[in-house]
């Protein structure tokens, strides 16, 4: 079962799926021309996608009225929502520490996918709490294969969403980014867009809050007063 705000992040990580609901975003058009607007990728690819939409409820298939058996495609509500999502994902991205990433593209797909799998598989809730080595994660979640671990931390590093720590030698520690906690937001937005608009959405868990809370705590900042410091 996927976690809470993965299924919104993985819709977004795909670009032909945010390059279809941007240009719909004028208004419904036929297939042909919505197919020239994303860059002609192949009929087969495209059906995939579009169907793949129109089934989940972001897209619709119209049929117009004036020309018997033509077919428009309009975004549906909750596409038109679920790129409102997109909008606080592409902030998140534009924070990337190598530079603004735009959403849609290949550099956004790969952090947004890298995010939605150490999110699903608890790494994130566990390195949120502090740094960890694979060996550590492996430990601590049983569920997860090593081989997997190791691809998914390695995306993570790779994706600038955790960095090594200084450790005891026994393995290298690796601890959250700014960046990574900085990703609760988006990942926020998208549990609300699956609790507005999926008929099944994943279920907000304890897990899911207490990772929450691991991430953006750190990233507070309290301004502490003489008062504080006594009591």
């Amino acid at each position: 079962m996927s976690r809470s705000g993965a299924v919104a992040l993985s819709l977004l990580a795909a670009p032909l799926n945010v390059h279809l609901l941007r240009a719909l975003e004028p208004g419904p058009m036929a297939l042909i021309d919505l197919r020239r607007a994303v860059g002609s990728p192949p009929q087969s690819t495209m059906r995939v996608y579009s169907r793949a939409l129109v089934e989940n409820g972001t897209m619709e298939r119209q049929r117009q009225a004036a020309f018997p058996g033509t077919v428009e495609y309009a975004s549906a509500a909750s596409g038109v929502a679920l790129m409102e999502v997109g909008t606080v994902l592409e902030g998140w991205l534009h924070q990337s520490p190598e530079g603004p990433i735009s959403l849609g593209s290949t550099a956004s797909k790969s952090a947004t996918k890298a995010l939605v799998e150490g999110w699903s598989s608890n790494i994130i809730r566990a390195i949120a709490a502090k740094p960890l080595s694979l060996t550590d994660l492996n430990r601590l979640i049983p569920r997860v294969s090593y081989p997997s671990l190791e691809r998914r931390l390695g995306a993570l590093r790779l994706a600038n969403l955790v960095e090594p720590h200084k450790g005891d030698g026994r393995g290298t520690p690796y601890r959250a980014t700014t960046w990574l906690r900085q990703a609760i937001v988006p990942l926020t937005a998208g549990a609300w867009w699956e609790h507005r608009y999926l008929a099944d959405p994943p279920i907000i868990s304890r897990l899911d809050i207490e990772a929450a809370f691991l991430l953006a705590i750190p990233s507070i900042d309290l301004p502490i007063t003489p008062d504080r410091l006594v009591r």
